[in-house]
């Protein structure tokens, strides 16, 4: 992958992930629709903007709902990955 885009910041203490496909500053979403898994818990929330545009994912069990494939491109939260504290 050569774009800036999805970008995928990955919060360690929470595991959770937010998957972002534009840039967030200055655009908050309108709309959050959470998704839910067969036994009824909320697993994902979509983040919609007031246009209607899809701004992202939260994904609310990061280690195991991460994509491989968007691996390369997570950014920690705090900026540090984990094992590695200051």
């Amino acid at each position: 992958m050569n774009s800036k885009w999805p970008v995928v910041e990955v919060d360690n203490e929470a595991n959770a992930a937010y998957i972002g496909f534009s840039e967030r500053s200055g655009r908050i979403a309108s709309d959050s629709i959470p998704v839910r898994s067969k036994q009824g818990d909320v697993i994902a929330l979509l983040d919609f903007g007031p246009d209607g545009q899809l701004l992202g994912v939260e994904l609310l069990d990061a280690r195991k709902q991460v994509p491989d494939a968007l691996r390369d491109r997570i950014r920690y939260l705090p900026a540090e990955p984990p094992g590695e504290s200051s």
